[in-house]
């Protein structure tokens, strides 16, 4: 689990960074991630105003179980791809809405 907004790593090695992003998922969702690949890395000032400094990264992979919200944390949505695209960014927080429009990009070309 993370501490706060911080994943501390002693020996930074992506397999742990992967592996702590789907144990996260999990918790926050009930659901199994598996064949978790890594999407992309986000950092900088300004894509989450909480903190001076942010960094994130965005996994996909495929999911299964019973969704359930962690309480007081997380509300578990399902909605198809299609409704995902026409939402209006605002509906999503900070940068996420382009990275979202980064993975239909790229699932687009292929």
């Amino acid at each position: 689990s993370t501490d706060g907004p911080f994943l501390y790593l002693p020996e930074f090695n992506r397999t742990r960074v992967r592996q702590a992003a789907v144990r996260e998922f999990t918790e926050e969702t009930g659901l199994t991630l598996r064949e978790t690949k890594f999407f992309t890395e986000r950092k900088g000032r300004r894509r989450d105003p909480r903190y001076r400094m942010s960094k994130t990264r965005a996994y996909v992979g495929n999911a299964s179980g019973k969704p359930r919200n962690e309480k007081g944390f997380t509300k578990v949505v399902l909605i198809s791809l299609d409704k995902v695209r026409v939402l209006p960014r605002e509906r999503f927080a900070f940068d996420h809405a382009s990275i979202i429009e980064q993975y239909f990009s790229l699932k687009k070309k292929r």
